[in-house]
């Protein structure tokens, strides 16, 4: 009798233990958003570009920097692990949509800060959200395009399901980790152009903006950021 009693417990624990593994596995399986192509979700040229903010929680944000308290270069350096480099996305590489952000390679034209290697080719996770008809852009994050040269603030993190790689990085702030080497001068948006569904751009026609932004004083220190880092590492 005992050890029938055991068995039947045996079995049930076990029953137990494959449906837990089940229900993890169909949650992380259901972050990667079916591994959509997003050369292909941007051939609709009907979607749209909108501001999304994130916010700052220490215990959701872990690894990222507060926007907020950033105000100059010394403050996205303050991380040891802190990898700055200048960067293009890879040729042929077909970038895909996960939840709540895009997964790119690029290749490193020039490691100012940390252990990478020129030409070395690294996975990156930009936060931006590809929806159904819009793109939601964290914190005003635009994604990096093709045939331009950007700096950014990188974190490495442990590479669990993305490919073979040891190392996955991400930007260290949403906003201030991404910079473009090229001259430019950013569009200071308006807040409808950027919240009101009925009157927000196209992606296609400003795909090539390098932030989205409405709030004045966010802007100016994206542009004072923007100079610091440009006069230290171009």
């Amino acid at each position: 009798m005992r050890k029938k009693t055991k068995l039947k417990i045996f079995v049930m624990l076990w029953g137990v233990t494959i449906l837990i593994s089940v229900v993890v596995g169909k949650l992380t399986a259901s972050s990667f958003v079916d591994n959509v192509e997003l050369e292909q979700y941007l051939s609709n040229k009907d979607i749209k570009i909108a501001y999304c903010v994130m916010g700052y929680d220490p215990d959701t944000n872990v690894g990222y920097l507060n926007n907020e308290e950033v105000q100059s270069l010394d403050d996205l350096l303050v991380d040891k692990d802190t990898i700055v480099a200048k960067v293009i996305l890879s040729k042929n590489f077909q970038r895909k949509i996960y939840m709540e952000s895009i997964f790119s390679q690029v290749e490193i034209v020039e490691c100012e800060s940390g252990n990478l290697k020129k030409g070395e080719k690294i996975e990156i996770l930009e936060p931006v959200d590809c929806g159904a008809n819009v793109i939601l852009c964290t914190d005003g994050y635009s994604m990096m395009q093709e045939g331009k040269e950007y700096i950014v603030f990188l974190k490495p993190l442990k590479n669990t399901y993305y490919g073979h790689s040891k190392y996955i990085y991400a930007p260290n702030s949403t906003l201030y980790s991404k910079f473009p080497t090229q001259p430019s001068t950013p569009h200071l948006f308006r807040y409808e152009e950027l919240e009101e569904p009925e009157k927000l751009y196209s992606y296609e026609k400003m795909k090539d903006e390098e932030v989205y932004l409405y709030d004045k004083k966010e802007f100016n220190k994206y542009l004072k950021l923007k100079k610091e880092v440009l006069e230290r590492f171009k």
